[in-house]
């Protein structure tokens, strides 16, 4: 089991109830990772919340009968908006799309497969330079190089071609192979991998920025590769990075 899908059967645990074969094995892949215990813990307290919160909603007194009930329908056919039946669904869908909206908030605007994507910038924080092999080429000139490093099918946007370059690398995840570029410029390093191998699922076309172990970081996809640049800075200075590309 890869730990994305570990993530996605350890938000269906519930403490206290039997889990079923796929929640069991994902309980005991947690034993041994750190980050996917504190994930698991996250989501039960946030259940918790949900729950105690659902617990103290108090329908209007008589809406159950009113529904029950009905009303007759008006001589034109059309759709009766106060009448309690569609009241109560109008309710339902909010209460769903405001779940949703705090959901996304509680959990910081998190895209799918950003552990994963944290992971390599973990891996990195205690990078020297001495890990490179030296070059003095473009980014868009190393496949061969990486090629021979054992990463295959690199290539990069065209905005990412011309940055200079000063080593490369290949970094062994368990969620697959990462090319690692050091560059030039505010002591960077361009990160090239795949989306799927590591659960990234982004729109596509955009770049992505956040921060993350200290870094600021800029992630874009196409659907099937990720290119992905971390530096020391903050947003505004990715900011007035990414505008400077391909000038």
């Amino acid at each position: 089991m890869k730990r994305e899908e570990a993530e996605v059967y350890l938000a269906c645990h519930r403490p206290g109830r039997e889990p079923g074969k796929m929640v069991a094995r994902a309980l005991g892949m947690a034993l041994g990772d750190a980050g996917l215990t504190e994930r698991m813990d996250a989501q039960a307290a946030f259940d918790a919340q949900w729950v105690a919160l659902v617990g103290v909603l108090e329908l209007p007194s008589g809406l159950e009968k009113r529904v029950e009930a009905g009303q007759p329908a008006r001589r034109s056919g059309g759709i009766q908006l106060l009448h309690p039946a569609v009241l109560a669904v109008v309710a339902g869908v909010l209460m769903i799309v405001g779940f949703a909206i705090w959901a996304w908030w509680a959990q910081g605007g998190r895209f799918v497969g950003q552990d994963s994507v944290e992971q390599i910038l973990v891996s990195s924080r205690g990078v020297n330079g001495n890990e490179f092999k030296p070059t003095q080429a473009r980014a868009g000139e190393l496949d061969d190089v990486l090629y021979m490093q054992g990463f295959e099918a690199f290539h990069l946007l065209p905005e990412l071609e011309a940055l200079r370059a000063a080593g490369t690398r290949v970094l062994k995840q368990r969620s697959g192979m990462v090319a690692q570029v050091a560059l030039n410029v505010h002591d960077a390093v361009l990160h090239v991998f795949a989306a799927e191998e590591f659960g990234v699922e982004i729109a596509a076309g955009q770049w992505v920025v956040f921060e993350a172990g200290g870094f600021v970081v800029a992630l874009r996809t196409d659907g099937a590769k990720c290119w992905m640049v971390s530096f020391r800075g903050d947003r505004a200075e990715m900011g007035s990075f990414l505008e400077g590309l391909g000038k």
